[in-house]
């Protein structure tokens, strides 16, 4: 069905996290790279995941860490609540 690549929980809200990274280069923004279908997808990921765990009655949320490296040290970046 797909893949998530991290699950967290913040101050009890579970967090779906899509990582993106891009070379300085790049023509795009990683966080551009999420667009409405991944997000449909990554949305029922995350309902299929909730479904697995049925003792975990949390809210979540969708975040995006983005990655681009310039140079030699990368330059990370966190969109809390990407989706909203």
């Amino acid at each position: 069905m797909g893949e998530i690549d991290l699950i967290c929980m913040d101050n009890g809200t579970l967090v779906i996290v899509e990582v993106k990274s891009a070379g300085r280069a790049s023509d795009f923004r990683p966080q551009d790279r999420v667009n409405l279908r991944k997000r449909n997808k990554l949305n029922a990921l995350a309902r299929a995941y909730l479904r697995s765990k049925p003792e975990l009655r949390v809210p979540f949320r969708f975040d995006i860490v983005t990655v681009v490296w310039d140079g030699e040290s990368p330059k990370i970046e966190h969109f809390r609540n990407a989706f909203s």
